[in-house]
């Protein structure tokens, strides 16, 4: 679970590094969200002199959370860390890398780029 002003760590190769979520995006009355809903952030520090600007908002998806969650299954599944990946404003993936297992989850949304260059699915 994912809640305003909370901090995340950018996994991917955009150069952000610490993140901080503005809005949760999903109804004026969301409290929390998790793998696979769509945030707007802003960055708190870069790794890299990127593109990215710090202070500036930015559309992202969260692609792990480290609370423990149930699926369709039966199967429970937690990770280690929360970790989002950085999108466009028409959500097209801006990086070339993703670092770290995504959720299987990330399969029902439309960003197959994300999928393809996923190392592992867990």
């Amino acid at each position: 679970m994912v809640f305003k002003e909370s901090k995340i760590i950018a996994a991917d190769n955009t150069g952000a590094g610490l993140v901080r979520v503005i809005h949760l995006y999903g109804g004026s009355r969301r409290k929390f969200i998790s793998t696979g809903g769509y945030i707007l952030i802003a960055i708190q520090k870069r790794r890299l002199a990127r593109q990215f600007v710090t202070k500036n908002l930015y559309l992202a998806i969260l692609i792990t959370q480290n609370l423990k969650y149930r699926r369709i299954n039966g199967s429970y599944i937690v990770f280690q860390q929360n970790k989002l990946l950085l999108l466009s404003e028409q959500k097209k993936f801006i990086g070339t890398r993703i670092y770290g297992p995504i959720a299987l989850e990330l399969e029902t949304s439309n960003l197959t780029r994300v999928l393809a260059l996923a190392k592992a699915l867990c």
